[in-house]
């Protein structure tokens, strides 16, 4: 939740920004345009500052989404459409990184389909409090949300 928050928060931080930029630019835009009706040399002159300004901003823009982009080279779920990074992982020449939908992970994986492997346990395993809820509720996302 609060991963979620500060998201948010530096989702506000920078439209806020942007709406400032935003603002002066109107500002500087209302006067330089008195100027550009009295001189034709001064709109030339204008519309070229306007067109390395955009330049500068779209430049800055595409910075800022490359920085504030998720990782995955660690994994991760989406739930709908994200824009992300990937192929991050320093190693993905040698183990490269898998973007497919869960349904067809296990086609892509080596033998594809369905593996079955058999594993024996001794012991004694107990589950207390925190520990019992924490184990069911995983189950139960497994269940509900990855479907088994």
């Amino acid at each position: 939740m609060k991963a979620i928050l500060l998201q948010f928060a530096n989702f506000l931080k920078q439209i806020g920004s942007q709406m400032i930029q935003f603002g002066v630019m109107i500002i500087a835009f209302k006067s330089a345009l008195k100027s550009v009706l009295a001189n034709p040399w001064a709109a030339i002159a204008i519309g070229a500052a306007m067109v390395a300004a955009a330049a500068v901003m779209t430049a800055l823009i595409n910075k800022q989404a490359k920085e504030n982009a998720p990782k995955l080279a660690k994994g991760g779920l989406t739930f709908g459409p994200t824009y992300a990074m990937v192929g991050d992982n320093p190693n993905a020449g040698v183990d490269p990184e898998v973007i497919a939908p869960l349904s067809k992970l296990k086609d892509m994986m080596v033998g594809g389909g369905t593996t079955n492997v058999n594993i024996t346990l001794s012991g004694e395993l107990t589950a207390k409090g925190r520990d019992l809820v924490y184990a069911i509720g995983k189950e139960n996302f497994k269940t509900n949300i990855l479907g088994g």
